[in-house]
């Protein structure tokens, strides 16, 4: 579901620029979207822009014909469509005959004109145009979401259905087999991957496991968000999961989106699109929020709590050195040390004291409190 509403805006004015940008940006927000504006202040301004990615990010400029100290706006407009850039334009002046005696003068296609005065509301008939444009691109994308679940569906009842006929046996051992060589090919991919690899791979690390993380932060840096994953969970990933898996039906004249897994049925209209992009918003900015709260922390501490111990590995008894603290399990560490010839992981509670050698191929550093819980058996 697109939520962003990009616009390049040269205007020259900055305080009119800034009392305007907020009116757009209440409108949209009523709306369910977010305005991203860039502004430009000049020409020259918009050539740079034009030379680095021709436009293509903005969904709507918007150019004021006078502009102190540089080519008035026709020319910034000419030169957009001498590129040729065909994105909507929306051409303002505080006398609109101005603007449109130039248009005409100079043939400009594509160009929508505004007095200055009633610039927000012929900005709100625009978006509202423009903006059927861009949802195509997400119909299309819905479509195909509901044609691959569809499909995905059809797939699973014939799978059930063999699984109860003459090839059951056939059919349940290859199953089988397929889940066990994933699960094997996944715990390979793990263990070649430090953790900021793994968080970025979806077969290892799916959303929810990122939200639980986001939860472990804010407990953690204490950044003053509480059940994050619960609302999250709640709110964005379950609606996603419906609209991911779910087949389209009518009740009453309105469309219903019913859940191929649970049966749950989701209402589909304008007022709950508005909603849930309301809803991605809000969240967005929470976590552009807790993003900026984790830059003012400190970082790790490669050595912390440092001490020699003594550890049992292979029978033998061998100085060694701590080189740092994974965390706490139990009432007792579980460390990181060296022996001089390998790494190990330990955790020493005075009774249950274990030790395990690391693979030579593993990072250290990659190792996490819950894998070394894991592979200590405690």
């Amino acid at each position: 579901m697109r939520i962003e509403y990009k616009i390049l805006w040269v205007e020259d004015d900055t305080s009119w620029y800034g009392t305007t940008k907020e009116l757009f940006t209440d409108s949209l927000e009523d709306l369910g979207f977010k305005l991203i504006p860039k502004r430009c202040k000049t020409f020259d301004d918009v050539k740079k822009i034009i030379e680095t990615d021709g436009l293509k990010e903005f969904d709507l400029v918007l150019v004021d014909y006078t502009l102190s100290a540089s080519p008035s706006g026709d020319k910034v407009i000419e030169l957009i469509r001498d590129n040729p850039i065909l994105t909507d334009i929306l051409f303002y002046s505080t006398n609109v005959e101005d603007v449109r005696e130039s248009m005409h003068r100079l043939g400009l296609e594509g160009v929508y004109s505004s007095n200055r005065d009633s610039l927000e509301e012929k900005f709100n008939l625009v978006f509202n145009t423009t903006i059927k444009k861009i949802q195509e691109v997400n119909t299309m994308r819905g479509l195909i979401m509901a044609e691959t679940s569809d499909l995905d569906e059809l797939m699973v009842e014939i799978i059930e259905k063999s699984l109860d006929s003459e090839i059951s046996f056939e059919i349940k051992t290859y199953i089988e087999d397929k889940v066990e060589e994933f699960q094997i090919a996944l715990k390979a991919i793990a263990k070649k991957k430090d953790s900021k690899e793994k968080i970025k791979d979806g077969r290892l690390f799916n959303s929810a496991h990122k939200a639980k993380t986001i939860n472990k932060i804010n407990a953690l840096g204490k950044t003053g968000v509480e059940k994050f994953y619960q609302n999250y969970d709640k709110e964005v990933n379950s609606t996603r999961n419906i609209f991911a898996h779910v087949k389209e039906s009518y009740e009453d004249g309105v469309k219903v989106l019913i859940s191929h897994a649970t049966g749950k049925k989701e209402v589909f209209n304008e007022k709950r699109c508005v909603e849930k992009r309301r809803t991605l918003i809000n969240y967005r900015t929470l976590l552009e929020d807790i993003r900026n709260k984790i830059n003012s922390f400190s970082p790790p501490k490669e050595e912390s709590n440092s001490k020699d111990i003594k550890i049992k590995i292979g029978g033998g008894i061998t100085d060694s050195s701590t080189l740092f603290v994974l965390g706490s399990h139990k009432g007792a560490d579980v460390i990181v040390g060296n022996n001089g010839m390998a790494f190990y992981i330990q955790y020493k509670d005075g009774k249950n004291d274990k030790a395990v050698m690391i693979d030579k191929d593993i990072d250290p550093k990659s190792i996490t409190l819950n894998s070394a819980i894991e592979k200590l058996g405690i």
